[in-house]
């Protein structure tokens, strides 16, 4: 009788892992085939920048703290983002880069041209000190919200 621990496999841990890897990638393509065969469209993955690890069972298939990761750049004015993401439109797998994207609104003078979009003024009651601009700001939203 042969005993499976003592066999040079089971004492290779770099190569375990490779075939782990293997192992989940195959079941990636198997999954991806499936829903080609299927015709599903929707979101299957997005970057997450929360969570650490290089292997493929380090990321979740699920969106985390917000939509899309769409994200600001408060360092960059009228910037906003999306990370890496991977979806399928009727069976077909597709990916995008990470981008970032200026808020721009089209306009009516050209074709494809667009133009900046502008920011609301603050409201002339915000007055006061910090404290009571944040809550009058609070108060506007909440308004907003409950409409």
């Amino acid at each position: 009788m042969v005993d499976i621990n003592a066999t040079q496999y089971a004492q290779n841990k770099a190569a375990q892992k490779e075939l782990n890897e293997l192992s989940i990638a195959s079941q990636w393509l198997a999954l991806r085939s499936f829903f080609q065969g299927v015709g599903s469209t929707g979101l299957l993955n997005a970057r997450h920048y929360n969570y650490a690890g290089d292997l493929p069972t380090d990321r979740r298939f699920t969106v985390g703290y917000r939509p899309l990761n769409a994200h600001d750049h408060s360092n960059y004015r009228h910037l906003c983002g999306m990370a890496e993401r991977q979806g399928m439109a009727n069976g077909y797998v597709y990916k995008s880069r990470h981008t970032d994207y200026n808020l721009n609104k089209p306009t009516q003078t050209s074709y494809l041209s667009t133009t900046r979009i502008t920011y609301p003024s603050v409201p002339a009651s915000v007055t006061g000190t910090v404290a009571q601009q944040v809550a009058e700001m609070q108060n506007y939203f909440q308004a907003m919200n409950s409409k």
